[in-house]
């Protein structure tokens, strides 16, 4: 057995071997963290990334704030690949420790500041919207982080998703018309793509708070005046939308987005110029995109991975045998022998399977559900069921929800799917279409 003290020495396979074991059994190597702070100060930069990655995932909650200032003075010696490493060990810690996301959010919010490629800050403003994700109490800190950071941001793409969250949570914060400054700021200095992105954050204010109707209003007007195209139409668009203060097209086009199959969508209208209808287009013909929820690592795997996983050319004796099929087919069902692409006869065994009530339910995004739920009240197509199940064999609140999205495959609102430590007591939001394109 390796003595985990050889481990903090780094005589036995480095650093790499000891943060997996810190990442697998940190209560053993939390025994070396007296060590590991000295080699903080390490000459080899690996070695000290490393020592402190490792003590962010073995350290207890007391230790945060000591842990921050020893890597206060080593982050900026270090390059961005290993700053990197550095955000994401915090984020870790984050999630661990909820009630220190003050001390390690002015921490991100210094190290945003510096500077930086593009990967490392985009890596720092995902640590930071996955604070605020997980963490309600930390939306305010981490939002007016992200507004300073855009102040001066020199990448487009960066400035654009930090834009999109802002009219996303920004409408529901406690004091909304704070953040108009910032993004209107955008309109004025940047360039057309971000400015796009800011006017289509501030129509999210004026949809969302009517207190903040008219001065939206008033700054969708300029805006039409832009010199870039996407902006004037984007700000006529929704300076028309609001205009009308018609509630319902205001939830389909500014609140709520688009949620057919882009692709589907596409084909159906290219049909739909083929072959022009006196009757118009129908939206609800094309089917619901889904909402994809599968791991980052497991797609990347995929990707890399060979279609099907089988060689892509087959052997001249397969080949045969298909032809030799498809001449036997065509001459026994003449009606099929014009028929595009190659036939051939399927030999593989069918596996059971299992159809659940998520499979037959589509995620749907809501962004106002609250709004939407008290519209259902007054619609006579609606129909309200109320029933009461026992969820015994769970141990908490969030096992529970998870559970309860997992068997609906619904999709969470409001950040309902997002449990508040302490509370004996939750709602949980959900949305989904049936296969009986019937709302739920």
């Amino acid at each position: 057995m390796i003595d985990i003290w050889q481990l903090a020495k780094g005589e036995v396979g480095g650093k790499p071997v000891e943060r997996k074991v810190a990442i697998t059994h940190p209560s053993a190597v939390t025994a070396c963290n007296l060590d590991l702070e000295n080699m903080i100060s390490d000459s080899n930069r690996s070695i000290a990334t490393l020592a402190i990655t490792t003590l962010l995932k073995t350290g207890s909650e007391s230790s945060v704030d000591r842990l921050m200032k020893q890597i206060a003075t080593f982050v900026s010696e270090i390059s961005d690949e290993f700053k990197i490493v550095v955000v994401e060990a915090i984020r870790a810690l984050c999630l661990k420790f909820p009630r220190k996301h003050a001390v390690l959010m002015n921490f991100l919010s210094a190290m945003l500041r510096d500077e930086g490629g593009l990967e490392y800050k985009a890596s720092i403003a995902d640590t930071i919207i996955t604070i605020i994700e997980e963490n309600p109490e930390a939306k305010e800190t981490g939002l007016a982080h992200l507004c300073e950071f855009i102040e001066d941001c020199e990448h487009t793409s960066l400035a654009v998703r930090i834009l999109h969250l802002l009219g996303k949570e920004g409408p529901r914060a406690k004091q909304p018309s704070k953040y108009i400054r910032f993004i209107y700021n955008r309109v004025i200095l940047e360039n057309a793509t971000v400015r796009a992105a800011a006017v289509t954050a501030m129509a999210q204010f004026g949809a969302l708070c009517p207190q903040l109707l008219d001065n939206v209003q008033v700054l969708l007007a300029r805006c039409q005046m832009d010199g870039d195209d996407e902006v004037r139409d984007r700000a006529t668009y929704y300076h028309s939308i609001l205009a009308s203060q018609n509630k319902q097209l205001i939830q389909d086009y500014i609140i709520e987005p688009l949620m057919v199959s882009i692709p589907s969508l596409e084909r159906a209208l290219h049909a739909y110029n083929l072959h022009p209808s006196p009757t118009p287009f129908d939206m609800s013909s094309i089917p619901l995109s889904t909402i994809t929820t599968s791991d980052p690592t497991e797609m990347a795997d995929r990707l890399r991975t060979p279609s099907g996983g089988v060689a892509s050319e087959p052997t001249a004796q397969a080949t045969a045998r298909v032809e030799s099929y498809y001449e036997k087919l065509s001459a026994a069902l003449p009606e099929i022998a014009n028929l595009p692409g190659t036939l051939f006869k399927s030999a593989a065994p069918l596996e059971d399977l299992e159809i659940s009530l998520s499979d037959q339910m589509a995620k749907v995004n809501k962004p106002n559900f609250l709004a939407l739920w008290e519209e259902a009240e007054t619609d006579e197509s609606m129909n309200e069921m109320e029933d009461t199940f026992c969820l015994s064999k769970m141990e908490s609140i969030q096992e529970a929800v998870a559970s309860i999205v997992n068997f609906l495959g619904m999709q969470p609102a409001e950040r309902s799917d997002k449990i508040v430590a302490g509370k004996s007591s939750h709602t949980l939001y959900l949305a989904g279409e049936a296969e009986i394109e019937c709302a739920i």
